[in-house]
């Protein structure tokens, strides 16, 4: 799963706004429209407050040099706002306007909140032309992208943009991995996890199984003891000690599965034999991949639920 359209974000250009112009007579001012709708028009410079008499000198000039720097400052920010002005105007009338809006969609969309905003004011900016093929062609089109890339979203009329639950958590796994490698012991533990997921793929066996599963474990220790500085080596010790918990049932969801961890035979523990029920097998990965990661925003300060959610 992509996730995120910020991940093909470079590829939508062509395929949702350029289409939306097809066979239309004046295609320059379609993109004009949308591009007033994105691009506020820009703002002039503040000019400074006259100097007091103390900074001329008895003809008139101007020698404070303080007084001169912000002068000189607000001329070049002046010309700056003449010229970016100047080509404001032009675009919104239509005039370069289809490279003027590539520029704010391809050039200035810097993350995934921009991205959903960049696309809900392109649906305010067709609304407003009050022409209801465009809004159902490009609703057509954005339903079409979000398919097309596997997108972790659903569009929810009239123009919503729902995160879906596959794609909060792959934007969990990929804001773990990011925090991740900001630190070299995390990262080190990170990449082993990724390895013995690896290495699962070319044959699931109960011992890779379990390799897979006791990284993770390992994974979450090192999160949960590096961020909160706490005292406790131990997924279980580690739970008593973070402070994140809404209630105490999930904090001893964590320590239940580590428990679960050191009495299962071949998850970094010798075990009891006589407690296994059956061998592990690809369903325990999978369920204990995603129980173990659901411990994650509890275990990581820094992580941020609202970027797990809108990204």
């Amino acid at each position: 799963m992509n996730g995120d359209f910020k991940h093909v974000w470079r590829r939508l250009w062509s395929e949702l706004w350029v289409p939306l112009a097809e066979n239309r007579r004046h295609p320059e001012l379609l993109f004009a429209d949308i591009y007033r709708g994105l691009k506020r028009p820009p703002v002039p410079p503040v000019e400074p407050e006259r100097p007091d008499e103390a900074a001329f000198d008895a003809d008139g000039n101007l020698t404070a040099r303080v007084a001169i720097a912000a002068f000189e400052s607000y001329q070049r920010s002046l010309e700056e706002y003449q010229l970016a002005r100047s080509n404001y105007d032009l675009a919104a009338t239509g005039k370069g306007s289809r490279d003027a809006l590539r520029n704010v969609v391809v050039g200035e969309v810097e993350s995934e909140l921009a991205s959903l905003v960049c696309l809900s004011k392109t649906y305010t900016a067709l609304v407003d032309l009050e022409e209801p093929e465009l809004l159902v062609r490009f609703k057509r089109l954005v339903g079409e992208a979000i398919d097309t890339y596997n997108l972790g979203y659903r569009l929810v009329d009239p123009f919503i943009l729902a995160p879906t639950v596959p794609g909060v958590i792959s934007r969990l796994f990929q804001e773990m991995k990011r925090l991740s490698s900001l630190d070299a012991h995390l990262r080190q533990l990170c990449d082993e996890y990724e390895e013995s997921c690896i290495d699962l793929s070319s044959d699931p066996t109960p011992g890779r199984i379990k390799n897979c599963i006791q990284k993770q474990f390992i994974f979450v220790e090192g999160v949960g003891k590096r961020t909160f500085n706490v005292n406790g080596t131990t997924l279980g010790a580690i739970c008593d000690q973070v402070n994140l918990w809404p209630h105490v049932t999930l904090k001893e969801i964590g320590k239940k599965l580590y428990g679960f961890r050191s009495d299962y035979p071949g998850l970094g523990h010798a075990g009891n034999p006589d407690a296994v029920l059956r061998e592990v097998d690809l369903k325990d990965f999978v369920a204990l991949s995603c129980l173990l990661a659901g411990l994650y925003p509890y275990m990581h300060a820094q992580i941020d639920p609202a970027v797990l959610y809108r990204g």
